[in-house]
């Protein structure tokens, strides 16, 4: 970046505008960043910066700047408004100023204070006295709203004040440069031309000579070719030679300048752009465009029209003769009254103009109108023009209503009749009836009535303050104030009524009938009408049903279904099978005669089609056909329009007609005329022949300026349609000599395209080529360039699509990338940047499809790896993992991966995974050892054993076992013993200890020896108890017997009658039995 006085370049930060010195910022580039020290800091979030940029201050999310107390300065948001540096939300509109709220009306944008529009919400609205009014169609308003401008641009969404648009409707499509069109993008094109051609190009790509691409241009100096390696035009300073290459010398130029050849050897001459010396012997001619083409001539003469001839100059002559005669001035241009000059003339079409503006003689097939100040098409029998057309004819006859034409008019005082013989304005003070049968002579007019009907009566009013409406017998306007009401038979006596449904009551009053009645056929009364019925007739018979799934009964007596897949036909008596879609009523299978909903029968019945606007028929692709109230379909058909084009079918705008009435034709400013412009002769519709220096067109309806040599016939102005010799340019400006097998030719009559084959490098012949995209090829059948973006391979012999960034391609498509990128994997390939070194195809930033040579992938792609010779796999620290095995034919030696990994060795140990040399295994495949002089792979001899050592000494036992110390024997492993022996683990690992021949934790308590019969000792514990318990309950109760026993011999003893008397008598007293014996046993 240069530093602030612009005499050193620093580096300097990416926020930094300038800079004073290395690293040190002057100025911030970037909104919302300041200085800080040396470098641009940003503000902190809830921070903004403040008005002087040179610190943050805190600022509310709702201001879209704050001062350094943080108050709002402006609000962020268009609905909030300044009140004492506060942004306040606003519910109506806020104002210009965005200081006030105020009610606005809807169609604003921003309003002033008092409450008018100063903005408004639609581009397409200006403001006028505080209100919004529209431009009108093709216009915009300008970005202060007080004016409209044109932008009439197709697809354009916005127009800048100048009238040129900056964006369009649709994502796919661009403003040009220069504003004047929305153009469809062409990739790597930077800008834009109004008809659709590049203008320039990005990514180091030039312009096709078309303009219609960015291409790779291999031509030093050029500025667009045509191919990769044929140039167009040459960069400033350098010359395009006839090989088509840029050179800064110019062949056969003997004096070179600057700005090209001034001066060539022998007879040839500089062109026209003065880089190339062409055959040229046309007298007087400077500089030839092409051969025998003048451009230039010398002397003060000017070219002809066909650059065939120097002639003297005619200023503003648009068809000038190799004779010095001009046959049609330039647009805008007319002929002097003597012919021997252009004019300026305002009036269009105009052939002859005297200098006041005033046309006296206007082009073929017009009249100059009788002020002079428009030329009209001349109209048959016409004496009198205005400047819209006959206003008088000769004879009995009158103008017609577009005054295009003189009529015979069967109507008596007509002064304009229409083509169907109907008047559309009377003389002698005479008023046409409504349908322009009649001229009445309404001497005592009817007071307040505004048309009238053929027999004198009063068809409808005028109003002058009260609803005034025809009475019954037409002799008055009498008041009828009822809306509803269509005749009155005296005031506000309502006689008829205007809308369908409805008729007049007792009253006097129009109503619609109530209670599921209908209207009667004579509109005067309702009566009932049987369910389902839409009408009925007086007797209340059903005449069609409402539902279009039903059809009327035999007896006419209601509606009964339609079979499932049938509809209602026209009649409504029958059902008919009904193929078009959204159709209520079909009378044969495949006509529509009424659709449901808001779609419309198409013309022929085929379609039910969506309604447009005063569409009066439609096509069955849902285009309007007719339109009625006076307007006719858009060129597109999907609207009504206003056409104001005589003649016209449909128009492209108001006054721009695309399609004529039968028997017209379209002129070049899309008008429709009755005999075709500037022709000589026609014969019916066709014109043959048109005036010097234009030719029909193929159909014969159009005359345009021809002049190229050999041309039959132009499609518009200098571009031809058909050839009298020879065969059409491509671009359609000239007739060149036919070349075998060729299909398409360039306007210097070299081939463009063959049938068979390519055009060669000097365009003049067919040759062979090896791809079917070569533009041209050499006789060698090798390719010399490719059509559009394809690209030619390294050796010509194919053309390949374009990929950006490739170096070279060869014939399957890029071969090498550019810079630092490499190819992409898969079928579409791209060069993309890719992270992993010496990577060839990347099938991601860190993803390697393939390595460069002399490197392959590991790790999934993660990393290239030196090769290792006939190494087939790799770990992924770039070990080999697995070596190749000999294809049939090859040698029969073994490759077997080193012990180190590094490389792929002869191994001739049968079973061996790992060789340290052709006969020395160091690793022996699964299930194998290794012997121990390495010579021999063989399977262990010990039982349970999975790795031997030397075939005698087990270094690894299967899953559950252990080798002994010795290494001689498997047994079953002990957990945590460190030592095992043929008689179970000698050592327990640290920590542990031997209990009972296992290895138990140092930590767990000590255990009991287990009992003979092999019960732990918790069972025996248990045992232990039980018995315990069992002695307990056995002693107690026997200590309990031994108390009471001796309790009864105490009594027994102490009792005085002694012990048996003493016992019996208590017994006996207390009235009880003897007890048993047995129960003194008891405790």
């Amino acid at each position: 970046m240069q530093n602030l006085d612009k005499t050193k370049c620093f580096t300097c930060g990416s926020s930094c505008a300038s800079c004073s010195a290395e690293s040190v910022c002057a100025s911030c580039s970037s909104t919302g960043y300041y200085l800080n020290g040396a470098g641009c800091s940003s503000c902190a979030s809830g921070t903004k910066l403040a008005p002087d940029g040179k610190t943050c201050v805190t600022c509310p999310s709702e201001c879209a700047q704050c001062d350094l107390d943080g108050k709002c300065l402006s609000c962020s948001s268009s609905s909030r408004y300044l009140v004492n540096g506060v942004c306040t939300y606003c519910s109506g509109s806020v104002t210009a100023d965005g200081t006030g709220c105020v009610d606005c009306d809807y169609s604003c944008g921003k309003c002033s204070n008092d409450g008018k529009c100063a903005t408004c919400d639609s581009s397409s609205d200006y403001v006028l006295n505080g209100e919004c009014k529209s431009c009108g169609s093709g216009l915009q308003a300008t970005s202060d709203f007080t004016s409209c401008v044109s932008c009439n641009i197709g697809n354009c969404n916005q127009c800048d004040d100048s009238g040129k648009c900056i964006s369009c409707y649709y994502g796919s499509q661009v403003p040009s440069a220069d504003g004047k069109a929305c153009v469809t993008p062409i990739p790597s094109c930077t800008s834009y031309n109004a008809d659709s051609t590049c203008a320039a190009c990005g990514n180091g790509l030039k312009l096709s000579s078309d303009g219609k691409y960015c291409v790779t241009c291999d031509v030093e100096n050029c500025a667009t070719c045509s191919t990769n390696d044929v140039c167009a035009t040459c960069a400033q300073g350098y010359f395009l030679s006839k090989t088509k290459q840029c050179t800064a010398t110019i062949a056969d130029c003997v004096t070179q300048g600057a700005t090209g050849c001034t001066e060539c050897a022998g007879d040839m001459k500089p062109s026209l752009s003065g880089g190339q010396c062409v055959t040229c012997e046309i007298d007087n001619c400077d500089k030839c465009s092409a051969d025998d083409e003048c451009g230039q001539c010398g002397g003060g003469l000017s070219t002809t029209t066909a650059k065939d001839a120097c002639v003297t100059p005619f200023p503003f002559c648009a068809t000038l003769l190799a004779n010095g005669t001009c046959t049609a001035c330039k647009t805008g241009w007319s002929f002097s009254e003597d012919g021997t000059r252009c004019v300026i003339c305002d009036v269009t079409n105009c052939d002859k103009c005297s200098d006041d503006h005033f046309c006296s003689k206007c082009g073929f097939l017009r009249t100059p109108s009788k002020d002079g100040s428009t030329c009209v098409y001349t109209v048959t029998n016409c004496e009198e023009y205005d400047n819209t057309g006959c206003t008088k004819c000769s004879g009995d006859l009158v103008p017609s209503k577009d005054r295009q034409s003189c009529v015979t008019c069967n109507v008596g005082h007509c002064e304009v009749c229409s083509f169907n013989n109907l008047c559309s304005s009377c003389k002698d003070n005479r008023v046409v009836s409504t349908n322009g049968d009649v001229c009445l002579d309404m001497t005592n007019p009817i007071s307040g009535c505004g048309s009238y009907n053929a027999d004198g009566t009063c068809a409808s009013c005028t109003y002058a303050g009260t609803s005034k409406k025809p009475s019954s017998d037409g002799k008055s306007c009498v008041t009828c104030s009822d809306f509803s009401c269509s005749t009155c038979s005296a005031d506000d006596v309502c006689d008829t009524c205007l809308f369908s449904g409805t008729y007049v009551d007792g009253t006097g009053n129009c109503v619609s009938c109530s209670g599921g009645k209908k209207l009667s056929p004579n509109g005067k009364s309702c009566f009932d009408c049987p369910t389902g019925c839409a009408t009925c007739s007086d007797n209340g018979i059903c005449a069609s049903c409402t539902s279009s799934s039903q059809k009327l009964t035999s007896a006419k007596d209601g509606c009964e279904d339609c079979p499932t897949g049938s509809l209602q036909s026209a009649g409504s008596d029958q059902c008919v099978t009904c193929g078009v879609t959204n159709c209520n009523k079909c009378s044969e299978s495949d006509f529509c005669a009424v659709c449901s909903g808001s779609y419309v029968p198409s013309a022929d019945g085929k379609a039910c089609v969506t309604s447009i606007p005063s569409c009066t028929s439609y096509n069955a692709d849902g285009t309007c056909a007719t339109c009625g109230n006076g307007l006719v379909p858009s060129y597109d058909g999907k609207f009504c329009i206003t056409c104001n084009v005589a003649n016209c079918a449909g128009c492209y705008t108001n006054d721009m007609c695309k399609t004529c009435d039968q028997d017209y034709f379209l002129t070049q400013t899309k008008q429709c005329t009755a005999t075709v412009e500037d022709c000589v002769t026609q014969e019916g519709a066709v014109c043959t022949e048109c005036v010097q220096g234009k030719k029909p067109n193929q159909l014969g309806d159009l005359c345009f300026a021809c002049a190229m040599s050999g041309c039959a016939a132009c499609s518009e102005d200098n571009k031809c349609e058909t050839c009298t010799t020879g065969v059409l340019s491509s671009d359609k400006k000239a007739c060149v000599k036919e070349i075998t097998s060729c299909t398409a030719y360039n306007s210097d009559g070299t081939c463009s395209s063959c049938s068979a084959g390519s055009p060669s490098t000097d365009g003049m012949s067919c040759v062979t080529c090896p791809d079917n995209n070569c533009v041209s090829c050499s006789e060698d059948n090798t390719c010399d360039g490719c059509q559009g973006t394809y690209q030619l391979s390294k050796d010509h012999t194919s053309c390949q699509t374009f990929v950006s960034g490739c170096a070279e391609y060869n014939n399957t498509g890029c071969a090498s990338c550019s810079g630092d990128k490499v190819l992409s994997a898969g079928l579409l390939t791209k060069c993309v940047s890719c992270n992993v070194d010496n990577c060839d195809k990347c099938s991601g930033e860190n993803v390697c499809y393939t390595c460069k040579e002399g490197y392959s992938t590991i790790g999934n792609g993660a990393a290239c790896t030196k090769t290792i010779d006939n190494c087939f796999s790799y770990t992924d620290d770039g070990l080999c993992s697995l070596c190749n095995t000999p294809l049939l034919g090859e040698s029969s030696a073994t490759l077997k991966v080193s012990l180190d990994g590094k490389s792929c060795i002869s191994c001739e140990v049968d079973g061996c995974d790992k060789c340290s040399s052709t006969d020395y295994c160091g690793q022996c495949d699964a299930g194998l050892t290794v012997s121990a002089d390495g010579k021999t792979c063989a399977a262990c001899a010990i039982k349970d054993c999975q790795s031997c050592e030397n075939l005698d000494k087990c270094y690894a036992c299967l899953n559950g076992f252990s080798a002994t110390v010795d290494k001689t024997h498997c047994v079953t492993s002990v957990q945590n013993c460190a030592e095992h022996t043929l008689d179970g683990c000698s050592r327990c690992s640290t920590g542990f200890r031997k209990v009972n021949g296992e290895c138990v934790p140092n930590s767990a308590p000590p255990t009991e020896k287990k009992r003979d019969n092999g019960a732990p000792w918790w069972a025996w514990l248990i045992l232990g108890l039980g018995l315990a318990v069992i002695v307990a309950v056995v002693v107690v109760v026997a200590v309990c017997l031994y108390r009471r026993r001796a309790a009864a011999a105490a009594a027994a003893a102490a009792a005085p009658y002694g012990g048996e008397e003493a016992a019996k008598g208590k017994g006996k007293e207390g009235g009880n039995e003897p007890a048993d014996d047995n129960s003194q046993d008891t405790p």
